[in-house]
């Protein structure tokens, strides 16, 4: 058998050499869009801001349109802050305006309400995926190989499932594996409330696990695609697309509250949409059974604020379906919108106070000078009905909302055309 000789070897070292080439990436790890993530390659220059414009767009109220650039030079990646209002911090050292800082893996930025993390990110054309080093250690079966997003009090990762052969997602609790407390309980009680739920729009969960010598997981279904809140970003979604999620979603509320659970937590990230246009709700962390004991028992009722129900952000003794049905008028407004029905920084004070104040009394830029494609009276029952400030006014249940989304959507496109323009989105 002839081989191709000494050149032909150096070729596919070359190319062996460049398909694993080392790039890193700023992977969002906390703030309203923690699991979104920016490649940095090398000669390329990202800008970072709130403008539309930006390489990677980061939204709130202490993001400026042009905040931080990364630029290469001949040692490597280095991170600028753009004169920024808020400034730019690198391991909380504040940067100085247009002076660059080298960045290496590990290291942590701070751009308004974000933290970013640098880290590496390794192709492999092999038949297993490569494995993080820096993962923890659950199970034999499972090969952790990517962070996807880290919460308060567990972060997510990419798997492969060795018995299985198939890719799946594992929520992983923080700490020590024998740690107690509230943090451990809600992440049991997520566990057991996930593992007997199986419906369409709702990301699966195959396996929870509570070992002796490592931290409790879960292992889901991994949903490649992206989420409502990603869509909402980068373009007006159609009307019919837009109400086609917010049936997804109801359907998944329908379905858990028939078994006494409220989610609590409704919003456009929670809502993930997979390559084929198919939305699922994801994350129970701080769901309620209605019909068991309280976790939190004092304080304001958990939850993204911008999504919160006014009854939620007063106290979570309060929350009932109608909290839920409120977080499914809030994700269908931002997704005919392009933005939440209340908008400010809850990281201070001052703009807690505001957009507390906001949710309470206020209502919303109103949807039809925005939309002016919605079909008749969807836009008052969004306002008025679905985001009414009293849950009495509100649908008693996402059953009932459910079936007014449905007649909405058949008075508009074609299903067919619906799901195309996702499953494009989703990829890009």
């Amino acid at each position: 058998m002839k081989h191709g000789g000494p050149a032909a070897l150096g070729r596919r070292s070359t190319a062996h050499r460049r398909g694993n080439m080392t790039v890193l990436r700023l992977l969002v790890v906390d703030g309203p869009q923690a699991g979104e993530s920016c490649p940095l390659r090398r000669g390329r220059r990202v800008v970072i801001g709130r403008s539309s414009t930006s390489d990677f767009q980061l939204l709130g109220g202490r993001v400026s349109r042009e905040h931080a650039e990364v630029v290469w030079s001949p040692s490597g990646p280095a991170v600028a802050d753009l004169a920024s209002r808020n400034g730019t911090s690198l391991d909380q050292r504040p940067l100085k305006a247009r002076v660059p800082q080298p960045i290496a893996p590990g290291q942590v930025l701070r751009i308004g309400c974000h933290t970013l993390l640098v880290e590496r990110s390794r192709g492999s054309s092999g038949t297993h995926p490569p494995v993080v080093l820096d993962a923890p250690r659950v199970s034999e079966r499972y090969r952790l190989r990517e962070r996807l997003g880290r919460g308060s009090q567990a972060t997510v990762w990419a798997a492969w499932d060795v018995a299985r052969e198939r890719e799946v997602a594992i929520k992983v609790l923080r700490g020590s594996p024998d740690a107690d407390g509230e943090e451990r309980e809600r992440f049991l009680r997520e566990g057991r409330i996930r593992c007997e739920l199986d419906h369409p729009h709702l990301v699966r969960v195959y396996e929870f696990a509570l070992p002796a010598h490592a931290p409790p997981y879960m292992v889901m279904e991994r949903v490649r695609g992206t989420n409502a809140w990603a869509l909402s970003r980068r373009s007006c979604l159609p009307v019919a697309k837009a109400l086609e999620l917010a049936v997804h979603l109801a359907r998944a509320l329908a379905a858990i509250a028939e078994v006494g659970i409220v989610h609590r937590d409704v919003k456009p990230t929670n809502l993930l949409v997979n390559e084929g246009g198919v939305g699922k709700l994801t994350d129970f962390g701080i769901a309620k059974v209605l019909d068991a004991p309280p976790l939190t028992q004092t304080g304001w009722g958990m939850g993204s604020l911008p999504f919160a129900a006014p009854e939620q952000a007063r106290s979570a003794k309060a929350v009932t379906e109608r909290t839920d049905v409120y977080g499914l008028g809030a994700t269908l407004y931002t997704l005919l919108a392009s933005r939440p029905p209340f908008e400010g920084d809850p990281s201070n004070a001052k703009g807690l106070r505001a957009l507390l104040r906001a949710i309470e009394t206020e209502v919303p830029p109103p949807l039809a000078p925005l939309r002016p494609d919605l079909p008749a009276g969807l836009a008052d029952y969004v306002e008025q009905a679905l985001l009414a400030k009293d849950p009495e006014e509100r649908p008693p249940n996402a059953r009932v909302a459910l079936s007014r989304l449905e007649a909405f959507l058949r008075d508009c496109a074609p299903r067919c055309t619906t799901t195309g323009h996702l499953s494009e989105t989703a990829r890009e």
